[in-house]
């Protein structure tokens, strides 16, 4: 029986990662792991080769001629693999993992989820909220939804959807009892906060341009939706990305007295591992859903 090489096959799946995106933090982001992680697996093939991998210091990620044959080589063999396993595993192609902030996820992607089942009905999308950032979850995701801060480089595994656009909701009958509605005018309203956007209130004051203060009385819910829901119960004021509160503003269950102005987050889809088709149909029906926004 021929002796197979000891050269470690996760070692090899790290190259190839890092000689695809050329930057070993892509590559990392790609296979859930560290960036140290990912170094030590480069270091620990390099020194199991007799040739070099990189040209001068690795961290340069330059392949050297014998390293681009080897990541040809080790990526045609993962292609096969990936080939291999859709052809036996008819089941494992259908399910689309897909990580989601768990607002946007109940009061956006949601109610409109159908829409997608019906253009590919034999996909099979399985979603996780899990409240870590979604790309650094342990377990497997094809597609991540992200908001990106202003500053966030955006990745070239990224498809931009759409720019945040931020305001501040309340009731219509609450707005309609203030007197020529001005933002000064809401310090005797309760604010309605969560803890995963904090500091909405202070960058919709920074937006419009009114100095930092809050109102005399607040409430923290867990969820931005708790807090958006308990403000269309007329609990108080709550400043949300619109796109979350789209049917409670046709339906007049909210009002948005100051409209909605761009907060510079940036929402993304980042496509997780190797190209798949359900993760390019995935994408392409979220970028025309979320055209409007």
């Amino acid at each position: 029986m021929k002796a197979r090489s000891k050269v470690s096959l996760n070692a090899l799946r790290t190259f190839e990662a890092v000689a695809r995106h050329k930057n070993m933090v892509r590559a990392a982001d790609e296979l859930l792991v560290t960036a140290g992680a990912v170094s030590r697996q480069i270091s620990e093939l390099q020194s199991s080769l007799s040739f070099d991998l990189f040209v001068g210091h690795r961290t340069h990620h330059i392949l050297t001629p014998a390293g681009q044959q080897l990541a040809a080589s080790v990526t045609k063999a993962l292609d096969d693999i990936e080939a291999t396993l859709g052809a036996i595993d008819t089941e494992r192609d259908k399910i689309l993992d897909v990580a989601c902030l768990s607002t946007l996820a109940v009061r956006w992607l949601i109610p409109r989820l159908h829409r997608f089942r019906t253009e590919h009905p034999d996909i099979d999308v399985r979603l996780s909220t899990d409240p870590r950032t979604p790309h650094k979850t342990g377990h497997r995701m094809d597609v991540s939804i992200l908001a990106h801060a202003p500053d966030h480089e955006i990745g070239e595994r990224d498809t931009i959807l759409f720019r945040e656009k931020l305001g501040l909701v309340m009731t219509p009958s609450l707005a309609g009892s203030q007197q020529a509605l001005q933002p000064n005018d809401l310090q005797d309203i309760s604010l309605l906060l969560s803890k995963t956007r904090p500091n909405a209130w202070t960058s919709w004051l920074a937006i419009q341009n009114v100095p930092d203060r809050k109102p005399p009385h607040t409430s923290t819910f867990e969820h931005l939706s708790l807090a958006i829901e308990a403000a269309a119960a007329g609990l108080g004021i709550c400043v949300t990305p619109a796109h979350l509160v789209l049917d409670d503003l046709s339906n007049a269950r909210l009002s948005a007295p100051f409209g909605f102005q761009d907060s510079g987050y940036v929402y993304a889809a980042h496509a997780h591992g190797r190209p798949k088709q359900k993760v390019a149909d995935f994408i392409d029906w979220l970028s025309r859903e979320t055209k409007s926004l």
